[in-house]
């Protein structure tokens, strides 16, 4: 006898699939999370974060300069400290063994300072390379060791000669249409986050005499750029993130991305990249981490985020972690040997936050 299946058979058999179905895709649930590993603690706030294969360097406003070792990430080893003998040190960039500082002098003027991070300081600044310019600072890039590029506000951006560690030298300072906030480089462009006017192309092939040669209008106000390839990245305040393709050529923007804070910095992590020598600049295969990649995104009083993309395009937040000041700076990740996944950030407390990216499925 053949055994027919009735209708209510069928919406029974139906229901366990459905529910079967449910519990297949909860449990394949994305759970990627942030946890904070440790702090590490300054004696002032904490105003931006560089890092390389060896250290965590923190500027630490009125405190001078922090500079620990990653061997041991959860027990904090102060490698060297250089007080703040000049100014307020608000930002810092490295390049193969140099620090760049910037100082905060007050009276909207400032001073990049080159420091051997090798070497211990004694009582003086005897190691230091000071070039004083007549506008404040919000930014630095560096170029491995030949050049420095020095984000003024509204006052544009500098140029600085690096290759004489002792004598750093003012090259030129050139104006841009709206406040320079910060800048990345790939020479021979430099692209700027400049506010109010989006982002700035500036062609570099002769230092002494940088050239806008395309402006590209975004929706927010521009704060930081991170370049990947012939990609861009950009903290576009309160308009989220941007991705901008052809930078080289016809740059546009690709899509854009709402976070729930005022995004004003981020980073790119990358597979299969290398620093070589502590500093020197990512060297990368045109693949993201992961085999999909993550954004890191200072999102201001809202925290960071880490936000998945695929096919160089940003989809969603996968993981938040809301500090207790204001989120200003996050890292690329630190060195893997020392710890995986981790980066980290600069929120204005008096600290620096070590916080772990963790998939989780």
């Amino acid at each position: 006898m053949k055994w027919k299946m009735s209708i209510p058979h069928l919406f029974i058999l139906t229901i366990l699939f459905l529910v079967l179905a449910a519990e297949i895709s909860a449990g394949s649930e994305d759970n990627t999370h942030f946890q904070l590993l440790t702090t590490y603690p300054l004696p002032d706030s904490c105003l931006d974060v560089f890092v390389d294969n060896i250290n965590l360097t923190a500027a630490g406003n009125n405190s001078g300069v922090r500079v620990f070792l990653q061997r041991d990430i959860l027990q904090p080893e102060l490698r060297t400290s250089h007080d703040s003998l000049i100014g307020r040190v608000v930002a810092i960039d490295g390049s193969n063994s140099s620090f760049i500082i910037g100082f905060d002098l007050g009276n909207e003027s400032c001073a990049l300072a080159t420091i051997d991070q090798y070497v211990i300081p004694s009582e003086g600044p005897e190691y230091w390379g000071l070039c004083k310019m007549p506008y404040p600072i919000e930014d630095i890039k560096v170029w491995y060791k030949t050049y420095a590029f020095v984000a003024h506000g509204e006052y544009g951006v500098s140029i600085i000669d690096i290759a004489d560690n002792l004598n750093p030298r003012l090259v030129t300072t050139f104006d841009t249409p709206g406040e320079a906030h910060g800048l990345d480089v790939s020479v021979p462009r430099i692209l700027i986050a400049d506010g109010s006017a989006g982002i700035q192309f500036v062609d570099i092939t002769d230092p002494a005499n940088p050239a806008i040669i395309k402006s590209l209008d975004t929706p927010g106000e521009a704060y930081s750029i991170d370049i990947w390839v012939s990609k861009a990245y950009v903290a576009d305040g309160d308009a989220g993130i941007l991705y901008i393709d052809s930078i080289y050529t016809n740059p546009y923007i690709v899509s854009s991305f709402d976070t729930p804070g005022k995004a004003v910095d981020l980073s790119l992590n990358y597979l299969d990249c290398f620093r070589g020598r502590p500093g020197v600049k990512y060297r990368c295969l045109p693949q993201p981490i992961f085999d999909r990649g993550y954004i890191m995104v200072a999102d201001g009083n809202a925290g960071i985020h880490a936000i998945r993309f695929e096919d160089n395009t940003p989809i969603e937040i996968t993981a938040s972690y809301d500090t207790p000041g204001f989120a200003r700076r996050v890292s690329k990740f630190l060195f893997r040997n020392y710890c995986d996944n981790c980066i980290c950030v600069a929120d204005g407390e008096p600290n620096i936050k070590i916080i772990s990216l963790i998939e989780d499925k």
